[in-house]
Formats: structure tokens, sequence, C-alpha cells
């Protein structure tokens, strides 16, 4: 043992794998199934005011009652059997309006008249319900409404796929009255669930915030009691990403819910005292309020409510397959996440011939695409290069770049701009403000109001003038964009600025995919400040901790692929000061794997284990990407070693990655036995440690082995618990007959 001194720790699959990995196999049989069968939507009464929505895997029944309420007779996970309704709830919506009597003049104010709350249990004459079958087996449910007890009409509609748990759901509100009416609350989503699964736990996870750097993408679990309600707040300043999930041990099951939007928002459960749950989805409270003119219709971001079976790891997997199939934009290349470079390791201190020995030596490592980042303009919002320092402009760099065999990428900060900046200069009107002062971004900047058309029009033309004059592959945008503007005079109205410019934001970011169908699109703001499925729905990455560091890359692996695919979870490699082959291997599964240290400055040894790290990169990124996720261990800083497996069933193929644990007893290595999940039990599996980016060592021989002997067994791995990191890759051979 060379003298040192040893100790053990096993790490072992968490409660109910067994009846998790069954689950999720009959799961995935229905879900890859060649012909999987149509979502449907059908009347279920002679008098037609019953209706049915779902699919092989979900359905809800709905019933409009002779007392003019809509009722939730059943939410099913129908691979369980099990009813998630409670007697009072189910699916549903709710709204909070303020509008004037009827005797009030024209122009009354509706904000000093009482609110009004208005959901499906309200008092409703059913207009008419429609459904909408679209070619690839998804339904859509409409269901109109007009309210007795306000001038308002509702269109609550639910989408429903062939292929997913999961229902979308969204209410749109058209004022049927005289007189304006004040919208304070528009949630899509407001279900209530049965008691009869006994007391739930919760799933949170975190998103990168400044305010609190170190608890980026951590998880936090927690029983739903009486009067502690778990909240999930979500957007520019919330701290948690827009996804929640809900699991009774009692069932083994649970539900999960999302929000398909990046303004403020709120995901919020909560237990009744009868054991019953509320979940609501929607715009976090006082940030929202829409005057709604006569005649007029505002409809609600998208909110999705989904099942699943077995523990939180279900969760996760039945969330990524749902977003990847149905909000996730295409894999933009078949060879998609790459690896890449990236200049902000040099902060703003770049010029040409620094940049073109960046490009040659990245090059030499293995990337495969290079980002300029910020540094190249004169001045930030005028988004011309800097003649001074870039006298080739954006041309010759990227000539450069692809004559290496690399794509070129380019940093911006779309609406943000210098107050000296020629756009502001020109156009004061546009600032952003809220209170009467500027909102205010990096690098002393100030926000520009997305809710203006000129504004965005604006910036799509400096855009389109950047893609051609450097000939972009991929676009990273970053500050703040989405802001609570109530200046007067601004194209929306006071209370609503944040809905406004986030829909601004969607519009320009649409518009950008459109006309550039070929450009990456990576979401940088402020850092991994922004994870929601809108977000989602308009990259094909996101940058998850500004910090760049090894622990960071960690938890944002871990966390994040409890909600989203893992190629949308890019990690940043800055020189934090960890050792080499600690913070690589910290970075390697996920989504791009993204080099931003001062290259210049490295060591033989460094650049050849970035090397090596690339190169594994590679030869692991399609498991890495397509394979599920299995949480082996407790999140990283909680226990002496943290591991994560992919594994892709289709392959029969997967990697592990082992980490030791932040500030441990150093100089003590622990003999850590790591527990695969998920393999073909009969499978023959050549088991692997990789000696090329390794700090670890295998403990006992490796000889081909069954699934099945692995997962009981497991792998014994000499690891070092502070800097110590390992990857296990295994590949079947064959299987037993």
């Amino acid at each position: 043992m060379g003298g040192k001194e040893w100790s053990r720790m096993s790490i072992r699959p968490r409660s109910s794998r067994g009846r998790i990995l069954l689950a999720a196999a009959a799961a995935l049989a229905v879900l890859t199934a060649g012909r999987a069968p149509a979502a449907s939507s059908r009347t279920l009464s002679s008098d037609e005011r019953a209706w049915s929505v779902g699919n092989s895997l979900v359905s809800t029944v709905l019933r409009y009652t002779d007392d003019g309420r809509i009722v939730t007779i059943e939410l099913r996970d129908r691979s369980r059997g099990v009813d998630w309704a409670s007697t009072a709830g189910g699916l549903g919506f709710r709204i909070i309006l303020r509008t004037p009597s009827p005797d009030a003049p024209a122009d009354a104010d509706p904000s000093v008249f009482d609110a009004v709350t208005l959901t499906e249990g309200s008092t409703w004459d059913l207009v008419r319900a429609t459904t909408k079958p679209a070619p690839d087996g998804t339904v859509r449910f409409d269901l109109v409404l007009a309210s007795r007890e306000a001038p308002v009409s509702v269109t609550w509609s639910l989408v429903c796929h062939p292929d997913s748990p999961v229902f979308r759901s969204s209410v749109a509100v058209s004022n049927t009255g005289a007189h304006r009416v004040l919208l304070d609350v528009v949630d899509g989503l407001d279900a209530g669930l049965t008691a009869a699964g006994g007391a739930l736990s919760s799933l949170t996870v975190n998103n990168f915030n400044w305010s609190q750097p170190a608890t980026s993408f951590q998880t936090s679990q927690a029983t739903l009691d009486p009067g502690g309600p778990v909240l999930a707040r979500t957007g520019p300043g919330g701290n948690q990403a827009a996804w929640l999930a809900l699991r009774s041990s009692k069932w083994n099951a649970g539900v999960f819910a999302g929000w398909e939007w990046s303004g403020p928002g709120l995901l919020a459960a909560s237990a009744a005292a009868d054991g019953t749950t509320r979940l609501g989805v929607g715009f976090a409270p006082a940030t929202f309020a829409h005057v709604l003119q006569p005649s007029e219709t505002f409809a609600s971001p998208t909110a999705f409510l989904g099942v699943f079976s077995g523990d939180l790891d279900a969760a996760g997997a039945a969330t990524r397959v749902f977003v990847d199939r149905r909000i996730a934009p295409p894999l933009p290349a078949l060879d998609f996440p790459w690896a890449g470079f990236d200049t902000w390791g040099y902060s703003l201190e770049i010029d040409q011939p620094t940049v073109e020995v960046l490009i040659d030596r990245a090059a030499a490592l293995g990337v495969e695409t290079f980002t300029l980042d910020a540094g190249w303009f004169s001045r930030l919002g005028d988004w011309l290069v800097d003649p001074q320092r870039f006298p080739g402009g954006l041309e010759a760099l990227a000539a450069r770049a692809h004559g290496q065999g690399m794509r070129f990428g380019l940093w911006i900060a779309l609406g943000a701009a210098d107050p000296a900046s020629q756009v502001v200069q020109e156009h004061p009107e546009w600032v952003a403000r809220a209170g009467g002062q500027p909102v205010t971004t990096d690098m002393g900047g100030v926000a520009l109001c997305l809710a203006d058309p000129d504004v965005r029009a604006w910036i799509l033309a400096q855009v389109d003038r950047l893609v051609t004059e450097g000939s972009l592959d991929w676009l990273v945008h970053d500050f703040t964009v989405i802001t609570a503007c109530d200046e007067p005079g601004h194209s929306h109205q006071a209370g609503d600025g944040a809905w406004a410019s986030t829909a601004g934001y969607y519009a320009v970011l649409d518009e950008i995919r459109r006309r550039h169908p070929k450009l990456v699109l990576e979401n940088c703001w402020d850092g991994g400040s922004l994870f929601d499925f809108g977000m989602v729905a308009r990259h094909d990455t996101s940058a998850t901790s500004d910090r760049d560091d090894a622990y960071g890359n960690q938890r944002a692996i871990y966390g994040g692929t409890y909600l989203v695919p893992p190629r949308y979870l890019d990690k940043y490699v800055g020189d934090d000061g960890t050792p080499d082959v600690y913070r690589f291997l910290s970075a390697l599964p996920g989504g791009p794997l993204l080099l931003m240290g001062q290259l210049t400055n490295w060591s033989p040894d460094t650049e050849a284990a970035a090397k090596a790290a690339l190169a594994l990169f590679k030869q692991t990124r399609a498991i890495n990407r397509d394979g599920a996720v299995y949480h082996l261990t407790d999140q990283p800083g909680t226990g002496p070693v943290a591991a994560v497996e992919s594994y892709d069933a289709r392959t029969r193929a997967g990697t592990i990655v082992a980490w030791g644990a932040q500030n441990a007893t150093p100089n003590v290595t622990s003999a850590t036995r790591v527990l695969p999940v998920g393999l073909a039990a009969s499978a023959l599996y050549d088991v692997s440690v990789s000696m090329s980016l390794s700090t670890a060592r295998a403990l006992q021989a490796l000889p081909t082995e069954t699934g099945a002997n692995l997962m009981s067994t497991g792998i014994m791995l000499g690891l070092p618990p502070t800097d110590g990191a390992a990857l296990v890759t295994l590949s079947a051979l064959s299987a037993r007959r």
C-alpha cells in the first residue's frame, strides 16, 4: 500500500433502485417503440360535459358540473395506476383580476377595486370544448369558459404528446366587458394533489447566482409539512431553476413541474392540513400587472406537469426525455457537444497577435470551436471591432480558426450598452428604466428595453452584420436583457415590463435562429443564472457557472442533469488552482467542455492533461449526451466522494466519473467502491479506469464481468479524496444466453 493510510467507503445505489430500473425500462420500452400510440382527447358523456385527455402514460378526466364548475375526476399515472388528483383539485389554473363595477366611469382605475380570484372551480358557462390533433400524434384540448363572476372568458389549453407522461397547460384571458380589467395573476398551472400517497418530499435545483456562487446547482430536498411551502424562485434574481419534483415514498412515484418562461417566476408546493398538496406555476408575486382593454386577450406562459415512477432520478429521467423530444431544438451537429476554448481567461486584455497564438495552440490541443470573448469591441453596445487591437477585424481571426479546422464564436451582450455608446447617445429613450433610473448591467453598461420593436430591430441588425463579418458558427450572449422597466412611453405597461421584455428577448432569439439556422446559440445570462425551459427552447447549450471552477462544474453536472439534457450544461474550465487532472475531469460529462485558462502560461504538463481531457471528452460525449444519468451518491460536497454515471442502453456503454470532495483529509487515499446501475444484467462488460487522465487506480483486477455482478459487487477504486478524480468506462462485449 506504499505506506499510505487507507480508509474505506462504498458508493451504493439509493433506496428503491431495483424498482426504479424496472419502471424505467418499462417506460423506455414505451418511449422507444417504433410506433408510439397517439395522444387523444375524447368526450365521455352524452351531454358532452366530460372529457378525457391523455396517452398511454398519463391521462386526466375533466367534467363540467351542474353548478358550473370544472372538476378533475382523475390525474392518472397509467404505468402505475396511481391517481394523483385530489377530491377538490387535480389539474387547474388560477387568475386574479380586478375589474370596475358596471356603473363605474369608462376611465376608472381597476387597481382600486377588489380582487376576484378565478380557478377551474369557480362558476362558469361552458362555451365549447375542442380537440386539435397534430400529425405527430400530439393533441391539444381547449376548454372555453365564460365567467359568471367577472366580465372575462378563459381558454384553458392542455397539450399532450404521444411519447411523454406530461401535460402542458396554459390559459388565455379575454376581456368581454366594457371596462378595463387589471390582471394580477395568470398562472397556467395550479394543481391539487391527493393525500393518499402520504407526505411528499420535494427536490429543487439552484441555478448560478453571483450573490451565492458556492451554492450553484445545489440540490435541496425537503418534506412538505402544512405551513411550510417549498418555493423555487426563478428568472432574473431568482436562485432556483424553473423545475420542481414531488415524490411519495409510499407509492414510490411522483410528479414534476416546470415553466417555459424566463421572466420572474415562482413554482410553489404547499401541503394543507388534510394532507393534500397544491402545486402552482406562474409569475412571481408583485412582478406582474397587466391592464386588459375591452376585447383584448392575454395568454399565460406554458407550464408543464408530468408523472414518474421511482425515486428522484426517475423524475430527472422523465423530465430530460420530455425536454429533449418536445422543447429543445435539434442537435446542431451529430458530434455536438464540442470541445472549445474561450479567451475570457485573459479578461479584456486581448489583441490580434495574442488571439492568433491562442488559435494555433488551441487547435494543437484538439479544440473544435474557438470563441472570442469580451474585449474585441471598442465600446460596449457599439459592437464594432477595436481597430487598434484588431486591425484585421473579425474576418482575419475567423479565417485563421477555420483554417485550423475549428469553428469560430463570438461573445456579445445583447441589449446592453455603455452610456457613452453611439446607440445610447442617439436613442436615450431606448434605455430601460425602473423608478426613473437606468437599469444597469456589468461593465458599466445600461440595459436597453427589449419590449421596444425598434430596439429589437437594431440588435438584429448588429447580429446580422457580425455573423457575416466573422463568418460566425457560435454566438454566446450575456448580461441583463429581462428588466422590470416601468418607463412611461415605452411599448409596454408600467406593471408588465418584465413580461414584455421577456417576450421581446424571445422575439430576438427566435428571429436570430430563423435568419441564421446553423448558428449555435449559447445562453450565458450572468454566467448561468437563467435556467428554465423557455431558455432551453431557444438555445443549444448554456453556461452553468461563471466562476469557471472545478467544484462549480461538478455541481452543475450533478444538479443540472435532473432538469435538462446533458448537452445544455456547458462547463468553463478556468485556472482555478486545482490540479490539472482534477479540474479537467470535473468538466468531462455533460455539454461542451470549454477551456478558459491562460493557455500561453500553461506548463507542458498542463497542456498534456488538457489534450488528454479533450480526447476523452470526444470519446465519451455520445454516451454522456444520450445516456441515462444516475446520481450514484449525494451531491458534491456532502461526502468524501461524488459520482455520476451515464449509461446508453442502446449501445450498452457507460461512463462513471468520481470526484474527491473539497476540503477532505489530505494524504489519505479512499478505497471507494463504485456500484454502477442500469446495466443489462446478462451482458458481459469490459471495465477500465482511464489512465491517460486520472488520479485513481483500480484496487482489484477488472476482468470482463456481467452487468448483474458489477451492480452487486461494484468496482473498487483507490481515489485520493482531495483533488482526486477518476473516469471509469463500461462497454458490453456480449450477452449470455
